[in-house]
């Protein structure tokens, strides 16, 4: 049976491909996230090189390690845009602080975004 087929990808194309991209957003490497996974390098590979379709219980593996919504892993990103990206790359850059330290630079960005925001003009 064919993969079904949107844009001109195939799911398992458009799964190959997100996953790698979240997967070098959050700076992991394929080891990495095999470990999170606990699956094999290897295997991390092959979905990444769309040989193979997961499980949907290791889909929700994944979806959940990566901390983005199945349907997103599974999905057209193409439809993300800058501001998508700027917020993978805060949320990333949460990875491995601490509960202290996650509050404080949450902190951190409320009031910057308050000064950036009075300081913008308006229309």
């Amino acid at each position: 049976m064919r993969n079904p087929v949107r844009g001109g990808k195939s799911l398992i194309q458009r799964f190959a491909r997100n996953l790698s991209r979240r997967r070098k957003e959050l700076l992991l490497t394929q080891a990495d996230l095999a470990e999170r996974l606990g699956v094999a390098p290897e295997t991390l590979s092959r979905f990444e090189r769309a040989c193979h379709l997961p499980s949907l219980k290791m889909l929700e593996r994944m979806a959940t390690a990566l901390r983005m919504p199945m349907a997103e892993l599974l999905g057209d990103a193409s439809r993300n845009g800058s501001e998508d990206a700027s917020h993978l790359r805060v949320t990333a850059a949460l990875d491995g602080l601490d509960g202290r330290d996650r509050e404080l630079l949450a902190t951190t960005v409320e009031h910057l975004s308050q000064q950036l925001r009075r300081r913008r003009p308006r229309n």
